[in-house]
């Protein structure tokens, strides 16, 4: 709900719009309508890309740090064989 998949965020209250923009889906979604419905030109759509550009930046490191620590620990537990 608050990645505006169901309707759009600026039907929220402030407070929830606040919040909804830390999503990365928010931006991304955003980037698709203007380009897509609104025939928005590139250097329109330029400040959602730089905002996903932004997260990515910083949540991959993260994420790929998290998958080596999952991995890690499942082979110390073994649990990799279950499946």
């Amino acid at each position: 709900l608050l990645g505006g998949v169901v309707f759009p965020v600026t039907v929220l209250p402030d407070w929830l719009q606040k919040l909804s923009n830390v999503l990365p889906t928010v931006h991304a979604l955003e980037a698709i309508r203007l380009a897509l419905v609104k025939s928005a030109s590139f250097s329109q759509v330029i400040p959602e890309i730089g905002a996903l550009c932004i997260y990515c930046f910083i949540l991959l490191p993260f994420s790929l740090w998290t998958l080596k620590y999952a991995v890690n620990r499942a082979k110390k537990e073994g649990s990799l064989t279950h499946y």
